[in-house]
């Protein structure tokens, strides 16, 4: 059986910022992520900054971000 020092919930931006953290300390880390993708949040910020963020309207928001759009379009929009 494995162990470890720091148990990570959620690879999202956080998460990782967590896990490098740790990581840098010399720790064991286990992160656990239930999408198919860790991290894939990140593909939308801006120049890696986490650039969250855009002035259109609600209905218009996933525009701003190209073909990685799709991601926070949901049947409300």
């Amino acid at each position: 059986m494995m162990t470890y020092d720091v148990l990570v919930v959620g690879a999202g931006p956080a998460g990782l910022f967590t896990a490098i953290h740790c990581a840098e300390r010399f720790r064991k880390i286990l992160i656990l992520e239930k999408q198919p993708d860790p991290g894939r949040k990140l593909l939308l910020t801006g120049s890696g900054q986490c650039n969250f963020t855009n002035i259109r309207p609600i209905q218009e928001f996933h525009k701003a971000y190209g073909d990685h759009g799709h991601f926070l379009k949901t049947s409300a929009f």
